[in-house]
């Protein structure tokens, strides 16, 4: 049997519409959400103090993103040598392990055969595949274990010195560890003795850049200048950033271990963004300024750019704005304002701008996105709810008959 009526018609009309809407409304709220990879260069006057300049526009890009729908992005990242990231230095799977323990099985056997020159090359290869790994706990005990058998080798070919700081590396990498007595002979005890009592100098990396006198950076921390000798600390990977006002930086990501020492040269090159201010200063609209922020943005990865030029014209705080997309060759000047005065001084210039930016084309928000609310509280429905209660009335006091059925979720830079 099914049953019809007017009432249970008009619930699913209205049904249907309302669930309709609500994901008309879902969409179009997330293509509102949808933000343009944008770059905001922000160019202070010489004239202007430093001081004055962080504290107006420093709260610029957070204030024009409330309005423009933009994402900003770093105009000047560090640029990576390939393959030289952290991540391409991972942890050893099993089938390393059995390799690298096959590697040396093989060394151990040609030792016991007393055949030296071919167990050093194996120990060579070991040391080599052990360093295409991270040096966490997996791998350091393989070091570890190549480093005591090469200061064997050593020994026996009468280099005292050379074996005590293999065994010195060995005892770094294996703190607990001590030649068993009944395997390994009296004169390998007493080196291993004496390497106690030399502990293992640390990493040590000579940077050399060009043009030198470039500032080294080890994890943050300002460790030199170029050419210099840095230590790196504790085992594992670190980065190493080599920064020249003028030129872009470079980081390098590499791991140490303590004994090691190496060699890195870094050549810099020169940074589009260097002296753009004076370029902007003169001639805004210019295509040499267009040529330089061409190559920023494009090296950015934006899609637009905008520049916001603090200055002081006859005494009086100004800023200049200016925007440039993708493909123009020059940046237009959009306009210009002087800073007001008063607390909310800050407010009407980001205002201003972004009405501005707007009118030259920047993508505006033009819905605040809804704030996700419980169930009870969605009106739809309770219009659903109340649609059925009247179905279900008028369903009650009519007197039709028929089949039944069923009805059915900036990174702005300051130059």
């Amino acid at each position: 049997m099914r049953f019809s009526s007017n009432g249970s018609k008009s619930l699913s009309v209205l049904l249907s519409a309302v669930l309709a809407w609500n994901g008309g409304g879902a969409a179009f709220a997330r293509a509102e959400q949808a933000e343009e990879p944008c770059l905001l260069l922000k160019v202070v006057s010489p004239r202007i103090p430093e001081t004055t300049a962080r504290e107006k526009m420093d709260p610029l890009p957070e204030l024009l993103a409330e309005t423009l729908r933009v994402r900003w992005i770093p105009a000047g990242l560090p640029r990576h040598a390939p393959g030289e990231d952290a991540d391409t230095l991972p942890e050893p799977d099993a089938a390393a392990l059995d390799e690298l323990s096959g590697i040396l099985a093989d060394a151990s056997r040609l030792m016991d055969a007393m055949e030296t020159g071919e167990a050093a090359l194996r120990l060579a290869e070991a040391e080599s595949f052990s360093r295409r790994y991270r040096f966490g706990e997996a791998v350091r005990p393989f070091l570890a274990e190549t480093f005591f058998r090469q200061g064997i080798l050593f020994l026996w070919d009468g280099n005292s010195a050379e074996c005590v700081e293999r065994f010195a590396r060995s005892r770094a990498l294996r703190p607990g560890f001590s030649p068993d007595p009944a395997l390994y002979s009296p004169t390998v005890q007493e080196a291993w003795t004496r390497a106690a009592e030399r502990p293992v100098r640390p990493a040590e990396l000579l940077v050399q850049s060009i043009p030198p006198g470039a500032e080294i950076y080890l994890e943050g921390n300002l460790a030199g200048t170029t050419p210099g000798r840095i230590q790196p600390d504790g085992i594992g990977p670190v980065r190493i950033l080599v920064a020249k006002e003028g030129y872009l930086p470079e980081e390098r990501v590499g791991q140490w271990l303590p004994g090691d020492s190496g060699l890195m040269e870094i050549t810099l090159a020169a940074d589009p963004a260097s002296g753009l201010p004076d370029l902007l200063a003169s001639d805004p609209g210019g295509e040499g300024a267009g040529r330089r922020l061409r190559e920023i943005s494009t090296r950015a990865g934006a899609n637009r750019i905008a520049v916001l030029l603090f200055d002081v014209q006859e005494g009086k705080e100004t800023l200049r704005v200016l925007s440039m997309g993708r493909g123009d060759r020059t940046a237009a000047v959009l306009g210009e304002m002087a800073w007001p005065e008063g607390e909310d001084g800050i407010e009407q210039v980001a205002r201003k701008a972004a009405e501005m930016l707007a009118s030259a084309g920047w993508p505006a928000k033009t819905a605040v996105t809804r704030e996700k609310r419980p169930w009870y509280h969605t009106w739809w429905l309770w219009v659903v709810l109340v649609g059925v209660a009247a179905g279900v009335a008028a369903a009650g006091s009519g007197g039709g008959g028929g089949d039944s059925g069923s009805s059915s979720g900036t990174v702005g830079v300051i130059f």
